[in-house]
C-alpha cells in the first residue's frame, strides 16, 4: 500500500478493480484511491467508530462495518455514506456481500448477521461459538445459499469448497483482527462453515 496522509490506523482494504479501492480504519476513517493506490482521498462518514471491515460490489455499492454495531453503506462509490442498523451493538470485524442484496457481517461474541435486501434489514444467524469472529464468506458473486445453519469445523484455518455446501471462512481467535498481528491464521481456534444449497 502506498503512503497515506492519515495518522489513523488502517484496518481493512478492498479493491473493486486494479485502480479503484478503499481502506477503512480508526475513528470512521475511509480513504479511496482511483489510481491503484498511488494517491488516496479521504471520504467523510457519519461515524467516529473504528471501522474494521469493508466490501464493495462493483465500483459504486459498498459497505463498511466496525465497533458498536456500526454498518455504513454507500451507493455512489463512497461520496456519501449512510448508517444501516444491524440490530446489534456488538463490535463487527468482517463484512461480505455476494451481490447487491445478499450480505453477511460477523463480530464479537459469535455475532453473525445476514441481509437479503442490501442491508436495509439484518437477521441474526445461529452459531456454535461465543468467540469473536473475523473475516467473511469466500469468493465473489452468488451461490452462498441461505445462510441459515452455521456449525464449527474441527480444524484450524480457512476451509473452502466443502462437498454439498459452500464454506464460509469465518475465523475466530483471541486478538486476531484484520490489519493487526501476524496477518496469518496463527492463534485461530476454529472456523465456521455454512451448510446450504448452491
Amino acid at each position: 500500500m502506498q503512503p497515506t496522509e492519515t495518522a489513523r490506523a488502517l484496518l481493512a482494504a478492498t479493491f473493486a478493480d486494479a485502480l479503484r479501492g478503499w481502506v477503512v480504519g480508526d475513528s470512521g476513517t475511509v480513504l479511496r484511491t482511483v489510481d491503484g493506490g498511488q494517491s488516496w482521498i479521504s471520504q467523510e462518514t457519519p461515524t467516529k467508530e473504528d471501522l474494521r471491515g469493508v466490501v464493495f460490489v462493483g465500483t459504486e455499492l459498498g459497505w463498511a462495518a466496525g465497533r458498536a454495531g456500526t454498518i455504513l453503506h454507500t451507493s455512489d462509490g463512497g461520496q456519501t455514506w449512510e448508517v444501516q442498523d444491524p440490530g446489534t451493538t456488538a463490535d463487527l470485524y468482517g463484512i461480505h456481500f455476494a451481490d447487491a442484496h445478499a450480505g453477511w457481517v460477523v463480530g464479537e461474541g459469535g455475532t453473525v448477521r445476514r441481509t437479503t435486501d442490501g442491508g436495509r434489514t439484518w437477521q441474526a444467524q445461529g452459531v456454535e461459538t461465543r468467540a469473536s469472529l473475523v473475516g467473511g464468506p469466500s469468493g465473489r458473486g452468488g451461490g452462498l445459499g441461505g445462510g441459515q445453519w452455521w456449525h464449527g469445523i474441527a480444524e484450524c484455518g480457512w476451509r473452502q469448497d466443502m462437498v454439498g455446501s459452500t464454506a464460509v471462512p469465518v475465523v475466530s481467535g483471541a486478538g486476531l483482527l484484520p490489519g493487526r498481528g501476524s496477518g496469518g491464521v496463527a492463534g485461530v481456534d476454529r472456523a465456521l462453515s455454512f451448510e446450504g444449497s448452491r
